[in-house]
């Protein structure tokens, strides 16, 4: 069968790859099998191509009517007895099955996007994340599973179990040195990152996204919609009408966008305080341009963050900052980097400890508004341009006054803006709302007093952080802060910006409270 002469060679070796482990082929044909397939087609030179097919393949078998289950005969119950490719495999009911057979909203019927900026929460939602996965892991008894999760750092984990093929819990996508997507690039067709599209049933970390595409494309990735163009061509190529309709259905339910954002003057001078020190914990601040603002395109981040940060929201426009303002960062950096004689050979880390503490600050912020982060290989800069685009984009998603969304779409995108100044004050809180926002209120697999229990381990855990920071030998030896945030606030080039981004926070964190304190029903 999988060596059938009208199998591509493709779809031969994947068959022949489930049939290896052990997995029974039965009432698929080959559009069937093809539809598994990622939508680009398989890469054999990628060793994950296999996780993406199986993934799907389970999902189908979670998706075979209850009566078809019945009419399949068992395997053979002998471990030691060969599977027979031809026999037909027992696949028991599930819960989850059967909540979904019943059009009942499941948490993994969602798609989560975790977005962060540099110095705004990569760490945290890297343990949250794996804390997900453990709370899942922890409440279905798989304590063995919970401990390894927490010590796995690979960049995709599957949620489906390997024996039954139900999912137990949420996919992940992403580890502690790698985002889902390409942090700070975009496709220059799309205007969004290379790829970029979400399924249902997983979890996406992403740092410093450039969301630059339209409304409607931004919300169709978000979505999983596939374009009008891979829908036509599947419907030429998948005969069964049932299968097409399990396809198209395979979108997500909705997307739950968890933004985790900062106050931009604490996040200057955050990251001014970091990459100052000796020794820095970074290199690229070692061979960086800060004052590089252009992508390999030739075009600037501010030619593409400028149309959102002008843009009119609900009659009003979204910022006050203009192109001249963003343009005279970029002079004021380039007259600090490398503008005298004895300086022309010095990096970017050799200015930031020779310069006094006003004028590092002033050239580690301008590089945190309008550097591309091309001289770096994207690592770092221009976060707080983003993060202010992207909040506008995301609130823009919601708006009514958006009439390129529809209303049954918008319904669908479910936004919490959360603040790392939020989880200094109230750990505790910020976690519950963290989990709550993810596994909805009342969920029946991961109860609230597991939340409350992993909130108030994690709250101990930071109250510890700060205890060992205040013992440091290093503790203290910023107390001019205050000073230099409120010389950042009034300084007429950079405070413009920093002041219009901390409105957009504020505004942003405002929405999020009202939200959680509503009755918001998410299963």
């Amino acid at each position: 069968f999988c060596q059938s002469p009208s199998m591509s060679a493709k779809i031969s070796r994947f068959c022949i790859a489930l049939v290896a482990m052990g997995l029974t082929l039965f009432t698929l044909d080959i559009e069937e099998i093809r539809s598994f397939l990622p939508r680009g087609g398989l890469d054999m030179a990628d060793t994950t191509w296999s996780k993406t097919a199986l993934r799907k393949y389970f999902r189908y078998l979670n998706r075979i009517p209850a009566k078809m289950k019945e009419e399949v005969p068992q395997n053979r119950s002998s471990s030691n007895t060969p599977i027979n490719p031809c026999d037909n495999i027992n696949i028991n009911a599930t819960a989850t099955t059967a909540i979904r057979q019943n059009n009942v909203v499941h948490p993994h019927d969602y798609s989560i996007i975790i977005v962060h900026y540099h110095k705004t929460g990569y760490v945290l939602s890297r343990f949250l994340t794996k804390e997900v996965v453990t709370l899942e892991y922890e409440a279905r008894g798989l304590h063995e599973r919970a401990k390894k999760a927490k010590m796995t750092n690979e960049y995709y984990i599957s949620g489906y179990d390997e024996d039954t093929g139900e999912q137990i819990i949420f996919s992940r996508v992403g580890s502690w040195n790698r985002n889902a997507f390409d942090a700070r690039r975009h496709d220059r067709k799309t205007n969004c990152p290379t790829g970029f599209s979400l399924e249902k049933s997983a979890i996406y970390l992403q740092e410093s996204p450039d969301f630059f595409c339209s409304d409607e494309d931004l919300t169709n990735k978000l979505l999983g919609i596939l374009p009008d163009g891979e829908i036509l061509k599947m419907k030429e190529t998948v005969a069964d009408d049932n299968l097409l309709h399990n396809k198209l259905e395979d979108e997500t339910k909705g997307t739950k966008i968890i933004h985790l954002v900062r106050n931009p003057f604490d996040m200057a001078l955050s990251n001014y305080f970091y990459h100052s020190q000796d020794p820095t914990p970074e290199i690229w601040v070692h061979t960086d341009n800060p004052c590089q603002n252009h992508y390999a395109d030739g075009e600037t981040l501010a030619y593409h963050v400028m149309p959102t940060l002008t843009m009119e929201i609900d009659g009003a426009p979204a910022t006050k900052i203009t192109r001249y303002q963003l343009e005279s960062v970029t002079s004021m950096c380039r007259s600090i980097f490398r503008s005298s004689p004895e300086m022309s050979n010095l990096t970017f880390y050799e200015h930031l400890m020779t310069l006094n503490k006003w004028d590092g600050l002033r050239l580690a912020t301008a590089q945190m508004i309008v550097a591309s982060s091309k001289a770096n290989n994207h690592l770092a800069g221009g976060d707080v341009l983003r993060m202010a685009n992207n909040l506008i984009r995301f609130k823009r998603l919601r708006s009514p006054s958006t009439d390129s969304i529809p209303k049954e779409k918008r319904e669908k995108l479910l936004l919490l803006t959360m603040s790392m100044d939020e989880y200094i004050q109230d750990t505790k809180d910020f976690v519950i709302d963290f989990h709550e926002f993810i596994f909805g209120r009342g969920n029946v697999t991961v109860s609230r007093e597991q939340i409350v229990k992993a909130a108030e381990e994690r709250a101990l855990n930071a109250e510890k952080v700060k205890v060992r920071d205040k013992q440091h030998v290093t503790s203290g030896k910023h107390d001019d802060k205050y000073e230099l945030k409120a010389r950042l606030r009034q300084d007429p080039i950079l405070g413009p910006i920093l002041n219009e981004t901390e409105l957009l926070v504020h505004e942003a964190l405002r929405s999020s409270k009202q939200f959680l304190s509503s009755e918001f029903e998410m299963q």
